[in-house]
This record gives structure tokens, C-alpha cells and sequence, in this order.
């Protein structure tokens, strides 16, 4: 029992500290900039990326702003923003056991803000250029889309187990774009540092060369995301539902368990 309390500790633990990494990414290396260039002025930012311009990465940032994308990027900004500024709200057991009226609105607001995120990310997929990000954000899209009835369906069900089943893994699901964002900045510092057993030297290519290298960095980075996010989902979830802990002995007469472990006790979730 102690062991496995000291388990479940040192396991929200890390859960916390990769939330609030994954904070830190969204907002230094996505929102932050966004908010730099007046993402809500598409003249503005276009005009501020010109003054600036950083090579293939720069030619993707600005077709954002431009008719044919920026109708879907403007909203999937905005939501990102509600998003990874209020989900947190959810998860702080105190916050949900005192105000249950503030969690079951705020649940319901952020519901409708993650499938906001999943239409538009789709949308931005249609118009990009990379087969790579347009199977990944469909993927994910579906896969948040699907959290997201469960979730609202065991909610008004009063299943409370079960739809924090579902709330967990929407959560997980949703952090495939904060992890976009630190695989890319990882993969570009690695290949700075001169770890080039993923991509080649840069010096002495060819402007398009370097352009397709990029690329391709960049569609790795989604892949690295979406597989992080799906498989840190599972082993957290496993873990919530005692599918981690020891084995438990086995009695002689009706293969009972002697020890009454946490997972029988809480069949889906603690």
C-alpha cells in the first residue's frame, strides 16, 4: 500500500512537471510570437514577417495570414490560448470538489473550445502542403473529437469515473501541439549542436536543399508529437488504473487475489 501510494505520487508528479513544460513551450514558442506579431492584424503580421524574414519557416508562418488559411487560424489561436490558459483549472482536485458549478461550466466551455481546436486545426490541414501534418492533425482531430462526446456523454450520465476516463485522455490528446512545438525546437538544437544522424550538414547546400531539409524537420516534429502524446496518454492512464503495480499473489482454491489491490478497488480511474 505504501509503495504504491509513493508510486502515484511520484507519477502526478511527473504529470504536473510535463504539463507545465509543455505550458512553457506552447507560450515561448508559439503564443508568445503570435502575440508579438498582432495575430489578430493579418496586414500587421505580414508586414512584421517581411521585416524579418528567417528562410522556408518564415513562408510557412506567414501563408497563415493570408485569405485562403487565415479564416481557420485566427479561431484555432484564440482557442488555443483559452485552452492551455484554463484546462489546468480542470484537474486541481480541491478546485473540483469545492466548485463543482465553476468545473462542470468550465468543463463545458473547454469542451466546446477543444472541438473549436480539432475543426479548425483540420481546416488549416486541408491547406497545407505536407501530406505528413495533414494525417497527423486528422488523426488527432478525430481522436480529441471522440474524447470529447465520451467525455460530455458519461458527464451527463453522472458516470463521473468514466468521464474523467475520457476528460484524462482529451487531455493528453490535446498536448500533440505543445509537443509539436518541443520536438521541433529539440530536433533543430540537436542538429545545431551537430547530431546529424537524422538530417545532413546544412553548410554548403543548395537554398532548396536547405528548404526540404527544414521541411522535413518540421513534418518529423508532428509525427514525434502525436506519437508522444498517444503513448504518454496510455502509460498514464494504465498507471491511474493499477495495470503498473506488482503482481499480486494468487490464492490456491478460486485464483482470488489475497491483497486487495488499489485497482480493484477503483476499476477505472483513482
Amino acid at each position: 500500500k505504501r509503495r504504491y501510494i509513493v508510486k502515484m505520487l511520484a507519477r502526478t508528479a511527473f504529470f504536473v512537471f510535463a504539463l507545465a513544460v509543455l505550458f512553457l513551450c506552447a507560450w515561448l514558442f508559439s503564443l508568445r510570437n503570435l502575440l508579438e506579431v498582432h495575430f489578430w492584424d493579418p496586414v500587421y503580421a505580414l508586414d512584421r514577417m517581411h521585416e524579418d524574414p528567417q528562410g522556408a519557416m518564415a513562408s510557412v508562418g506567414a501563408s497563415y495570414y493570408t485569405k485562403r488559411r487565415y479564416f481557420a487560424f485566427l479561431p484555432h489561436v484564440i482557442a488555443a490560448i483559452l485552452w492551455w490558459n484554463l484546462y489546468f483549472l480542470q484537474l486541481v482536485k480541491p478546485i473540483r470538489r469545492k466548485y463543482p458549478v465553476f468545473h462542470r461550466y468550465l468543463g463545458r466551455f473547454l469542451m466546446c473550445v477543444a472541438i473549436c481546436q480539432t475543426v479548425t486545426g483540420s481546416a488549416l490541414a486541408c491547406t497545407s502542403r505536407s501530406s505528413t501534418i495533414k494525417l497527423v492533425s486528422f488523426l488527432t482531430a478525430g481522436s480529441s473529437f471522440y474524447c470529447v462526446v465520451q467525455a460530455w456523454w458519461y458527464a451527463r450520465a453522472k458516470d463521473f469515473t468514466r468521464h474523467k476516463y475520457w476528460a484524462q485522455r482529451l487531455v493528453g490528446y490535446m498536448s500533440t501541439i505543445a509537443l509539436q512545438r518541443f520536438w521541433v525546437v529539440t530536433l533543430i538544437v540537436t542538429h545545431e549542436l551537430g547530431w546529424n544522424f537524422l538530417y545532413p550538414p546544412l553548410d554548403g547546400k543548395e537554398d532548396e536543399d536547405v528548404d526540404r531539409i527544414i521541411f522535413k524537420l518540421f513534418d518529423d516534429s508532428f509525427v514525434l508529437a502525436m506519437i508522444t502524446a498517444l503513448l504518454g496518454t496510455e502509460w498514464y492512464l494504465a498507471a491511474e488504473q493499477g495495470m503498473m503495480n506488482a503482481p499480486d499473489p494468487i490464492s490456491r482454491e478460486g485464483g482470488q487475489c489475497l491483497s486487495g489491490s488499489p485497482s480493484e478497488k477503483t476499476p477505472l480511474v483513482v
